[in-house]
Order: C-alpha cells, then structure tokens, then sequence
C-alpha cells in the first residue's frame, strides 16, 4: 500500500498527468511529501525557470462557512508565499471511498472521495484550482490542479498537494507544489 500511494503522490506532485490517489497515514507521517517535494523541485529546477514555475509550501488553515447552491464552503487563510492571503473553497461532488476491505457486507471505510473548486486571492491575483481530495477519519489529503486564474495567475498552471487535519467544521494542513506563471506575466513586470 505504501509504495502504491508513494508511487501515486510522487507523479501528482511533478503534475505529469491527473491520477485519483489516496494519502495513507505512512506516506502523511514521516515526511514523505517533503522528500518527494524536495525530489520534484531539484528535478524540475532548469524547467521551472524557463517557464516561471515558483515551489510553495506554507500552512492552509480554513473553516466550514455558510453557502448556498453547493454541498459545503469553506473560507481560510494561507499564511506565507506566493500564494499567501484568503481561500474559499466550494464542494462539488462527494462520494463514499472504496474500502481497503474486501468484505462486500461492512459498510466502506474508506472514507470519502471528493471534488470542488478552490480560490486563492493572494497580492498578484486569484488562482482559481480543481481539487479532488479524500478524507479519512480525522485527516485529509488533496491533488489541487491549477487552472489559471487573474492578474498575475492568468495561464497559471501546475500542481500542488494539501494535506492535514480536521474536525467537523474545521482544516488545518500544509499546501505544496509548483505554480507556474505565464511569461506574459513576467514580461508585464518589467
């Protein structure tokens, strides 16, 4: 299970193609991320200055809000980086998670699989992300796919993971990856 959740993350995190993936407890404890993070920044290191790809990591803190037409909002706070200032985040879809069992009689415990649409306005502009996400008990784990966005974020792309705690009403975990700014933005800059 391991390798199978390591193998899963690590091609999510260099953002080379879109794959559902499940965070198992191991991979969260231990730094796992950080070490496949550290791999996919020293990896990518020539490419990413190229097309103007920034790596992040910083704690996302948010908090159940009131919404309407959507299954759950939620409005929090990045607190450093690129990508610090406020997030709103719409809940699209949820479903039950295939369990690790195969004992079709029990109920799933597998959790709960997962999508919506996350919004982060920070001081360049909004980043408009697609997550899909599981959560588990107490923890949570998410691929967040960049879609672009405003201002400085228009083209933007990438990938970043989020992962942590919670409760019933709220998240507290870590936000990373690599965003990638168009060149346009760069060029308006100077």
């Amino acid at each position: 299970m391991r390798a199978k959740s390591t193998a899963a993350i690590s091609i999510l995190v260099i953002g080379l193609i879109p794959v559902s993936a499940r965070a198992d407890e191991h991979v969260l404890a231990g730094g796992g991320l950080e070490a496949l993070a550290t791999a996919d920044k020293e990896m990518f290191a020539s490419a990413d200055e190229a097309r103007r790809c920034t790596f992040v990591k910083a704690a996302i803190v948010t908090d159940v809000v009131p919404c309407d037409g959507f299954l759950m909002c939620t409005a929090g706070t990045i607190d450093s980086g690129l990508l610090a200032g406020t997030t709103h985040f719409k809940l699209l879809t949820v479903a039950p998670a295939p369990s690790d069992d195969d004992d079709a009689d029990e109920p799933s415990s597998g959790g709960l699989l997962y999508s919506g649409e996350l919004i982060i306005s920070a001081a360049g502009g909004d980043l408009r992300i697609r997550d899909r996400g599981v959560l588990k008990g107490t923890r949570f784990f998410e691929i967040d796919r960049i879609r672009g966005g405003t201002g400085d974020f228009e083209n933007a792309s990438g990938a970043l993971v989020s992962y942590g705690t919670t409760t019933a009403t709220h998240f507290d975990g870590t936000i990373m990856g690599r965003v990638c700014l168009s060149p346009e933005a760069e060029s308006e800059e100077d």
